[in-house]
């Protein structure tokens, strides 16, 4: 009788335990294209999420993080989140590209399981729901550092190319809003398929349009490369603008280091300062220096982590202000937190 008592409070001691636990630890659920062409975005932003743990785990502080491989596919991304929610039960989900955020939000909404989208500049994606939040750019803030920096190099006609899908659409409508208000004509827009690599055709088509510049707005490393590659390839002699942060990447710029036409981008802040503790951690941890994937994923963690876990939504809501590795940073009412972006020459970085 004696033996069977002292099991039963062992039993109770066990279980009283492991709910300690897991009331302290935060689970985490990332989805990320580990996998396939933008594997080059979710595996970067990994090795800064995975810098957050060991800091916050120097700190004490209990988080398991859970990753799935969207490939940068919806569907996948959809039995992703649900694998992650039903059955890993997470307290927050971060998403990677607006592609995989936009129908996963609605879901997230149903269930109301706090959401964190980034790499993601789609319009309107903190809006639509009170568990949605936005760590990134918004579409405009591709575009805005270009004109407001470089518009004698931009000219008075340019052309458009841009990806078909949620973000490319987003930016794009920037570019269509800007160009209006600073009178450049548009003197050709069209948009090309995901994954696409030849460009030839719509290049002939820019060309005979003889605009000063083009407006490149890219996903994925391939798309950038080989369209700057076939510029090249059809003599094609202009300015180019990328409305993204494809080339701020440094292996996305050494792959095409050979191209000939001037090339503009867009920066973070923080891939510009040097010497921060973050990035001395970084070199000690990869031995290579950080991109800027990596440093929005560190962020990520480390404002999840900062807030209460059986409210993450209002938590976040009511800091106000994050001080990120590119600054400090607004956090709207709407769940908008946005980095701003520099533009700059390519040859310059």
């Amino acid at each position: 009788m004696k033996r069977l008592i002292l099991v039963i409070i062992l039993l109770i001691l066990i279980s009283s335990c492991s709910e300690s636990v897991d009331k302290d630890n935060l689970k985490v659920g990332l989805i990320f294209p580990l996998s396939g062409p933008a594997a080059m975005w979710g595996q970067e932003m990994r090795t800064g999420v995975e810098l957050a743990k060991q800091d916050l785990m120097a700190e004490n502080k209990e988080i398991t993080l859970i990753y799935e491989d969207s490939q940068l596919d919806p569907s996948k991304g959809i039995s992703a989140y649900n694998k992650l929610v039903k059955i890993d039960n997470v307290d927050v989900v971060v998403v990677l590209g607006s592609r995989v955020a936009v129908p996963i939000i609605p879901l997230a909404d149903k269930d109301k399981v706090p959401i964190i989208s980034t790499i993601a500049s789609a319009n309107g994606l903190a809006d639509q729901s009170e568990y949605s939040f936005r760590f990134y750019p918004l579409a405009e803030h591709y575009v805005k550092p270009h004109f407001e920096t470089s518009l004698d190099e931009m000219g008075k006609k340019i052309a458009i190319l841009y990806v078909n899908d949620e973000y490319g659409v987003s930016v794009k409508d920037e570019i269509l809003k800007l160009s209006k208000e600073n009178r450049i004509e548009v003197v050709f827009s069209e948009p090309f398929t995901p994954k696409t690599t030849d460009f030839s055709s719509e290049l002939v088509k820019v060309e005979s349009k003889s605009p000063d510049s083009l407006m490149f707005v890219g996903a994925l490393p391939i798309e950038m490369k080989s369209v700057l590659e076939q510029l090249d390839e059809q003599g094609i002699q202009i300015n180019f603008f990328e409305a993204s942060t494809l080339l701020g990447v440094e292996n996305v710029r050494n792959s095409v280091s050979s191209s000939k036409v001037e090339k503009y981008t867009n920066v973070f802040p923080a891939m510009l300062g040097g010497g921060s503790s973050f990035e001395n951690k970084y070199k000690l941890l990869y031995s290579k220096g950080p991109q800027f994937p990596a440093i929005l994923g560190y962020d990520v963690v480390k404002l999840i982590s900062s807030v209460d876990k059986n409210d993450i939504s209002k938590s976040i809501l009511e800091l106000g202000e994050f001080k990120s590795l590119n600054g400090k940073m607004e956090i709207k009412s709407n769940g908008e937190i946005n980095p701003e972006l520099i533009s700059m020459k390519v040859r310059d970085l």
